[in-house]
């Protein structure tokens, strides 16, 4: 049932139950509550459906103003993050710095002196840039699949790489504040016309293939950091979707428990509604919330419970206790409901010797919920093991405590027990 469905199914149901009280308006007092009650409902929904209208349009214009004002995005050759600045300096300089300063310390093997170092550091210095051209422009060809131009502007960048070796050996060769020997260095490379003649062919392609790999792998990370981002939007749908249904369903059972108090002419009548009212309250103030303090949902269910009482002739047929420190542990609303609802909507007859027992307890970082209830001879306990109530309370637990809460589910002389684990630190 969706949330329009269930807005609609509740005004029917409360438009007929105002068209009872109205009928019973002259003969019978209490029926007269349950009219009146039907129509602050009925009025209260009409406000809160408005209200939503409104917030819906005042974000919808919110978000067009700042979707207006956002900044245009960089240019591809300025985006940079940290990972990547980090990689190209430590492969491009720091590797070379290193292996520069090793050769100068044994001088009788590799015939290296600070001028060599120096020039060579000068080569990291202007080839690093075409290396990040190739990054930011070429690799996302790659990564699109798109070879064929991919191949032709490679091929393209590998002549214009060597022509650009040459302009800068030339710079080289006529900066006057260098070294004699470095500016000769610079010359020498002019005098080579082949292509490649000043750079390895195998530590070019070493380059090309280590930033190919970076683009992959952040390419990978990129993705899996979306996909996250995905999951966690659709976990918040879901629990959105789970809580817009559980209170239509919330409401419709309690409703049912009011208007048979008010077809018996029973005096809790308007306690009753009063009662319900701080239910709604409730209901309609934290269910927004992703948490909520267990002592509020404790008391939550005392209300709840003292509802259910009403309808039953011993109290002592329902008990609930609640142990152990609950200061600081937070859930998600109305978490509890269904196991407790379907302990009196399945289980709990009136008239007879049946019981319900509820029990939430807290000790050594676990929360535990124990609801046992007994039942008649021919029970239907298909909606208690896989009605809407409950099955809505499985997901929003297996959304929430994936791996961190445990149910069991047992069925034996005529009664049914229900406890749930979780896993749980005061915030």
């Amino acid at each position: 049932m969706n949330r329009k469905q269930g807005k609609c199914l509740m005004q029917k149901n409360l438009g007929s139950l105002q068209s009872n009280g109205e009928q019973r308006r002259m003969s019978n007092p209490f029926g007269r509550h349950a009219g009146l009650f039907a129509g602050c409902v009925a009025s209260r929904t009409r406000r809160t459906t408005q209200g939503i209208r409104r917030n819906n349009l005042n974000a919808g214009l919110v978000s067009c103003i700042f979707i207006n004002m956002e900044p245009k995005t960089r240019h591809p050759l300025l985006n940079w993050t940290r990972t990547e600045l980090w990689f190209f300096f430590i492969f491009f300089f720091l590797f070379h710095f290193v292996q520069d300063i090793q050769y100068l310390n044994h001088p009788d093997i590799f015939p290296q002196n600070r001028n060599t170092v120096l020039y060579s550091f000068i080569g990291d210095l202007y080839t690093v840039i075409p290396y990040a051209l190739y990054y930011k422009l070429l690799t996302p060809l790659l990564l699109r699949k798109k070879i064929v131009r991919f191949t032709l502007l490679l091929i393209l960048g590998i002549f214009a790489f060597d022509w650009y070796n040459r302009l800068m050996d030339w710079c080289v060769a006529n900066a006057s504040f260098l070294p004699d020997q470095v500016r000769g260095f610079g010359a020498r490379g002019l005098k080579d016309l082949r292509i490649f003649g000043r750079q390895s062919v195998l530590l070019t392609l070493q380059r090309l293939l280590c930033v190919t790999a970076l683009a992959y792998w952040k390419q990978s990370r990129d993705q899996q950091d979306h996909l996250n981002y995905l999951r966690q939007e659709q976990l918040r749908l879901q629990l959105d979707n789970l809580k817009a249904q559980l209170q239509p369903h919330f409401f419709f059972n309690t409703l049912n428990n009011i208007y048979s108090l008010a077809v018996k002419n029973s005096a809790a009548t308007a306690g009753t509604i009063a009662q319900l009212s701080d239910l709604m309250r409730y209901v309609l103030n934290h269910t927004s919330d992703k948490l909520v303090s267990l002592k509020g949902e404790t008391g939550f269910l005392g209300n709840y419970i003292a509802l259910e009482r009403i309808r039953h002739r011993d109290p002592e047929q329902v008990r609930f206790h609640v142990q152990g420190n609950t200061e600081g542990l937070m859930i998600p609303p109305l978490l509890f409901l269904p196991f407790v609802e379907n302990a009196f909507k399945h289980g709990l007859e009136t008239g007879t010797d049946s019981f319900a027992e509820i029990l939430v307890i807290y000790a050594d970082g676990q929360l535990t919920l124990h609801v046992k209830n007994s039942y008649g001879s021919s029970p239907d306990l298909t909606g208690y093991k896989g009605g809407l109530g409950i099955s809505n309370a499985r997901q929003r637990l297996e959304l929430i405590y994936p791996a961190q809460h445990e149910i069991s589910i047992s069925d034996s002389n005529g009664i049914f027990s229900v406890t749930l684990n979780i896993q749980l630190r005061p915030e």
